[in-house]
């Protein structure tokens, strides 16, 4: 195989593969239209903070699941089989749910929205918590 057929071949994977990797982005929402999405009640509220974290405050309506947890996604198909509803996962500050996110996205969930800034954007917008 000589080397333009190589760089062919290099090119054609590449733009086959590139669509997929769009297709895996994480959606991420700023915690205003989160908020606008959650009064909806047509989204699931995930809060995967540690528990002690969570019980310091947390947003009404919040599903506590760990993502430090080893047994994080059996933990999280086992409360949430349906993997064609819509759930917002939020942390902190945004990494962590972005992680949860992405590793629920590789199981199969279908519509995964990130809360950019977690609980910290959260509160500095001026939104309630609850303990």
């Amino acid at each position: 195989m000589n080397v333009k057929t190589s760089i062919i071949k290099l090119f054609l994977v590449v733009c086959i593969l590139i669509p997929y990797a769009a297709l895996a982005e994480v959606k991420s929402i700023d915690v205003n239209l989160a908020s606008d999405y959650i009064s909806t009640n047509k989204y699931i509220l995930v809060d995967v903070r540690q528990a002690g974290e969570y019980s310091a405050g947390h947003i009404k309506g919040a599903v506590n699941i760990d993502y430090y947890n080893d047994n994080f996604s059996t933990l999280f198909e086992q409360q949430f089989p349906d993997k064609n509803k819509a759930y917002i996962i939020y942390c902190r500050s945004g990494a962590r749910s972005m992680y949860a996110a992405e590793m629920l996205q590789q199981l199969g969930y279908k519509n995964i929205i990130n809360m950019q800034g977690g609980i910290l954007s959260w509160q500095s917008a001026g939104k309630n918590v609850e303990k």
